[in-house]
C-alpha cells in the first residue's frame, strides 16, 4: 500500500450529521456559551476534506457559525489556502444567522459541489472577501 491510498479526495469526511450549537439542555447558573463563538464544524489545515449531508441548527449569536475555516492556519510559515469540498449541507434559516466563519489569516477555500452552502449553483466556490479579487 502507497502513501496516496490514505491521501485525497473523500479520505477524511463528515458525512451524515446533526450539528447543534445550543440546546435548552444546558445548566442556566453555568451557561457560558454566551461568552464563546462557536462553530459547528472547523475545516482542518489540510486539503482533502469533505463535508456532506449535514443539518446545522441554533447557530444565533455572537460570531458564532456553522462552519469555520482553517483550524491551526495561523502560523507564519504556513503560507497556503486549503480546498474543502462541501455538498448537501443544510442551515436552518431561523437559527443559523452565519454559515462561515473565516479564521484567521482568511486562507481557506470550500468547494460547493450542490451550491447549497454559497446559492449560487452547483459547483461554486467560497472564499474570503479581498478587494484584490474585485
Amino acid at each position: 500500500m502507497s502513501m496516496t491510498d490514505y491521501y485525497g479526495d473523500n479520505k477524511a469526511q463528515i458525512d451524515g450529521a446533526l450539528v447543534i450549537g445550543r440546546s435548552n439542555n444546558l445548566d442556566p447558573e453555568g451557561d457560558r456559551l454566551n461568552e464563546v463563538s462557536p462553530r459547528g464544524v472547523e475545516m482542518p489545515q489540510r486539503e482533502f476534506f469533505t463535508v456532506r449531508n449535514v443539518r446545522f441548527y441554533n447557530f444565533n449569536w455572537n460570531s458564532a457559525a456553522a462552519l469555520g475555516t482553517c483550524s491551526h492556519c495561523t502560523a507564519p510559515e504556513d503560507l497556503g489556502g486549503r480546498t474543502s469540498t462541501i455538498e448537501k449541507l443544510w442551515f436552518d434559516e431561523a437559527t443559523v444567522t452565519k454559515r462561515i466563519m473565516w479564521n484567521f489569516p482568511g486562507r481557506a477555500i470550500l468547494y460547493d459541489l450542490d451550491g447549497s452552502t454559497t446559492g449560487k449553483g452547483p459547483n461554486s466556490w467560497a472564499t474570503p472577501y479581498f478587494p484584490h479579487n474585485d
